[in-house]
């Protein structure tokens, strides 16, 4: 059943059929969101302006509480300033979502661009040190990659997006672990090391195991499996195993290789 929250200080009733109960009690603290200091934030190459409720997104993230509290001691104005190139003002836009109600959708026009989308949320999120949004992002990608096998439209969006999902979370994470296995490793049944791997990494060199066949096909796929090495050698831990990608009830990937 669809539930109306009529906001306090809005005219309007928000129908939030679809956010979880954390997103639903992020709406009823609107109003002191909304009655915060307004924050100014460029990002992107083009510095594109946003203003936002301070409060928001010091909640949401750690890097900006830090980042505008070491400023307010030298201004009263609240400004800043993301231009690094894993700043995407896509992923800055889903971030401005989950500040608010712990929760992001993507435009239906980009339906076929959503892994693409959580890849960049994944990243963005690393950056401004929000774990929450970071768990979020990936466990959507694992959702959205496991219905793939059953919905069309999902398929199509994952065999276009794959590639520049690739490449983006190889080119902005870091794994000192490629081409090992995830989870403890040992010799003759003694168990040592715990080996831990980038979950987003795992996922995306998982699902392109799965649909390897077709995506031999795609030029763009060819590519980024020839320019990233790390991926090349991830993929290998997948390929031949015969299995579809499983998940726990938490939505995380369960390997069948793990020790």
């Amino acid at each position: 059943m669809k539930s109306a929250f009529r906001c306090r200080v809005l005219s309007h009733s928000c129908e939030l059929p679809d956010v979880n109960t954390n997103a639903r009690n992020e709406v009823e603290k609107l109003p002191r969101h909304c009655t915060s200091e307004i924050l100014i934030v460029y990002v992107g190459e083009q510095k594109r302006k946003y203003r936002v409720h301070l409060d928001a997104f010091r909640g949401a993230s750690t890097w900006f509480e830090r980042e505008t509290l070491a400023k307010s001691k030298d201004s009263p104005f609240q400004a800043v300033t993301l231009t690094d190139k894993a700043d995407d003002v896509e992923a800055f836009e889903m971030f401005i979502q989950f500040a608010y109600i712990r929760n992001y959708i993507v435009p239906s026009k980009r339906a076929l661009d959503q892994l693409l989308i959580h890849a960049k949320v994944y990243i963005f999120a690393g950056r401004l040190e929000c774990p929450d949004l970071k768990a979020l992002a990936i466990k959507r990608a694992t959702r959205y990659c496991l219905a793939s096998f059953e919905n069309a439209i999902r398929y199509n969006g994952v065999i276009s997006s794959l590639p520049r999902a690739i490449s983006t979370i190889y080119n902005f994470t870091t794994d000192p672990n490629v081409g090992k296995l995830p989870g403890h490793q040992g010799r003759g049944g003694h168990l040592n090391e715990y080996v831990a791997r980038d979950g987003f990494r795992m996922l995306l060199a998982q699902i392109a195991s799965c649909y390897l066949i077709e995506l031999k096909t795609h030029q763009d796929f060819l590519r980024v499996h020839n320019n990233c090495s790390d991926f090349a050698t991830d993929l290998l831990l997948f390929l031949g195993s015969g299995e579809k990608m499983q998940v726990d009830k938490e939505g995380n990937l369960i390997y069948s290789f793990e020790i």
